[in-house]
C-alpha cells in the first residue's frame, strides 16, 4: 500500500473537518476514525468489514474479538498484516502513521497529525492530541 500523490493536502483537509466531531461508536469511534484518515493517505478503506457493523462499545468488542480474538492493538497487528504496514520503532513515527496510545476509554489508535509532533484521536468533544511520548506501538502507512 502507497501513499496516494497530494495526500498531504487530503489529510489535512480531513482532520479539518472532523476536528468537531464527536467520538461515537460505528461512525467515529478511534478505529473507524484510523480507518478513514488511511484511506485519505491511500485511498484503501482498510476497515471497510467494521462498517455498519455495530454501534454500541458492546458491539464494537465483540466484532473486534471474533476478528482477531483480541481487541484495538490485536485489531491494528491484524490489519498491519493484511494491507502491508508494518509495525515501526515508536520513535520513527510521522505524519500519517497509526499509534497506539493509552486514552481516556483504555487503548486507542489514533494518527499522527500533520504537525508530526501529536497523535489525533477522536474524544467526546472533538479530535484530542496526545504527545508523541504516549506511543505504545505505531504503523507507517505507505
Amino acid at each position: 500500500m502507497e501513499r496516494r500523490e497530494g495526500w498531504e493536502h487530503w489529510f489535512a483537509e480531513f482532520l479539518f473537518k472532523r476536528k468537531d466531531t464527536p467520538f461515537k461508536y460505528g461512525t467515529n469511534d478511534c478505529g473507524l476514525f484510523v480507518g478513514d484518515c488511511v484511506e485519505q493517505i491511500t485511498g484503501v478503506d482498510i476497515v471497510e468489514e467494521f462498517r455498519g457493523k455495530y454501534s454500541t462499545k458492546h458491539g464494537c468488542y465483540k466484532l473486534l474479538k471474533e476478528f482477531c480474538g483480541g481487541g484495538v492493538a490485536e485489531t491494528f497487528q491484524k490489519l498491519s498484516r493484511s494491507y502491508g504496514f508494518h509495525e515501526i520503532n515508536i520513535n520513527y513515527a510521522g505524519r500519517g502513521d497509526i499509534a497506539l496510545v493509552t486514552g481516556e476509554m483504555g487503548n486507542a489508535v489514533g494518527i499522527v497529525d500533520m504537525t508530526g509532533e501529536q497523535v489525533a484521536i477522536p474524544s467526546k468533544t472533538g479530535l484530542i492530541f496526545f504527545p508523541m511520548i504516549a506511543i505504545l506501538k505505531a504503523w507507517r502507512v505507505g
